[in-house]
């Protein structure tokens, strides 16, 4: 009986001794937007998408860039409410400037309303060529697999 008892106060206090070293909850940090250019067309608030597998443009935003031309595409794409959208075409190898180094993209244009909170959306494919490390504690954007990397505030 003894033995249970003391088996008892070691689980207790075990339990309180991980709670006491529960790092303090956190508040939803918003969205993770970064600055960035196409070509001459800078982008105050590039949004950052782990969750997007392309790489999003409205039309509004493609007629803003210099002559690129669209390559038609199969892709269809799907929202978060899960509708469909035919995209208009893709740009390829569009060189996306984040700091001082340019990091080719593929971006698919849609005909959608142009949102001024998020004019782009990179998706996993940039963020994995880019080589991006995302601290969200520290709200920084870390680009290690390109000489000279850096860190690039969010927005």
């Amino acid at each position: 009986m003894k033995d249970m008892i003391e088996r008892k106060l070691n689980t207790t206090e075990s339990t309180l001794e991980i709670l006491s070293k529960t790092p303090p909850k956190k508040t939803d940090p918003g969205k993770f937007a970064i600055p960035c250019a196409l070509g001459t067309l800078k982008i105050d608030n590039a949004f950052c998408d782990l969750g997007a597998s392309v790489s999003i443009l409205p039309y509004s935003v493609y007629k803003k860039l210099p002559k690129t031309p669209l390559i038609p595409t199969s892709v269809t794409v799907q929202q978060a409410d899960r509708t469909i959208i035919h995209p208009l075409g893709k740009i390829e190898d569009i060189p996306v400037q984040v700091g001082k180094l340019f990091i080719p993209a593929d971006l698919i244009v849609l005909d959608i309303p142009e949102d001024a909170h998020v004019p782009i959306i990179l998706g996993r494919p940039f963020l994995f060529t880019a080589g991006a490390l995302i601290d969200v504690g520290r709200g920084a954007f870390d680009l290690h697999s390109w000489g000279g990397g850096g860190s690039v505030p969010k927005v």
